[in-house]
């Protein structure tokens, strides 16, 4: 009940973010031989879910997420970007991918594969490359599910992303 009246009081500069976790969850193998059935062998994890929650009239990713005005030598990499989904420019194409670290003027990630128009998988092998900040577009939601192994950014946050690279 305490979060509902949270909810309902969200203003448009609020976000509100519930999180919680359940513990010893058992691994399990689709075919499993004996000894890992009675659990000597298993292993635990602990999930940790979260829920954002915006003004009901949020107007969109861009309010928070997309700086036009921000230019590459203004970007300051730092820790909080680790393990954020960003888009980067290669070859002057946007690839989204994931930071796995920075330095002051260059941000590694690991960038997915496009299969077409904002439509992206995780390749086999890992495509991990330094960007330096001119090539860094912005830090994003992570990408939406499409299919069983496809994904995409967020529509209103992917036209942003074409109007800023001309495609």
């Amino acid at each position: 009940m305490a979060i509902r009246g949270l909810k309902e009081k969200l203003t448009e500069k609020d976000l509100l973010l519930h999180i919680d976790f359940s513990e010893n969850y058992a691994c399990k193998y689709h075919e499993e031989i004996q000894s890992m059935h009675f659990g000597v062998s298993q292993k635990q994890v602990s999930i940790h879910t979260g829920v954002i929650s915006r003004e009901e009239n949020y107007k969109g990713p861009e309010d928070c997420c997309w700086n036009n005005e921000t230019s590459s030598e203004e970007v300051q990499f730092d820790d909080s970007f680790l393990g954020q989904y960003c888009v980067v420019l290669y070859d002057g194409k946007p690839f989204p991918g994931i930071v796995q670290e920075v330095s002051d003027q260059e941000v590694e990630v690991n960038v997915m594969q496009s299969v077409g128009m904002n439509i992206y998988f995780w390749p086999g092998m890992q495509d991990v490359l330094w960007y330096s900040a001119e090539n860094f577009l912005n830090l994003i939601p992570p990408l939406t599910k499409v299919g069983t192994r496809h994904n995409q950014i967020e529509p209103s946050i992917w036209e942003e992303i074409r109007r800023h690279v001309d495609l």
